[in-house]
């Protein structure tokens, strides 16, 4: 998560899609810059977030939080689903708009996953 609206869309949609579905926890992560810190902007969000769930219907003890720093957030989320071994990594990604360079060396996190997922389901919102 980083607190974008396409990524609170995917809240919602994570929320909605594993509402009756008792068996799956819901993980919500962070990748914090290694030399930032983080506080209250990521509370806030995780906040946002757990709201966008409870309002469709998943109980708090379903939803997990977790914070990790990285200055590769591709492959911190990598780590953590080789650790979790999650069925779907969720994201929202942000309308900008692909330049040159990006048809060569593509830089959007969700290409990235893409292309480095082989059994997880790799969930999109714009």
């Amino acid at each position: 998560m980083d607190g974008s609206e396409p990524s609170m869309r995917m809240a919602d949609h994570v929320g909605y899609m594993l509402q009756g579905q008792d068996r799956h926890s819901i993980t919500l992560a962070h990748v914090a810059e290694k030399r930032l810190d983080f506080g209250g902007e990521v509370d806030e969000m995780f906040s946002r977030a757990t709201d966008l769930l409870r309002e469709n219907g998943i109980p708090e003890e379903r939803i997990e939080y977790k914070v990790m720093r990285s200055d590769n957030v591709a492959r911190a989320i990598m780590r953590e689903n080789g650790d979790g071994r999650y069925a779907a990594i969720a994201l929202g990604k942000r309308g900008n708009k692909p330049g040159t360079m990006d048809t060569f060396f593509p830089s959007s996190l969700s290409i990235r996953l893409l292309r480095l997922l082989d059994e997880t389901a790799l969930w999109i919102s714009k």
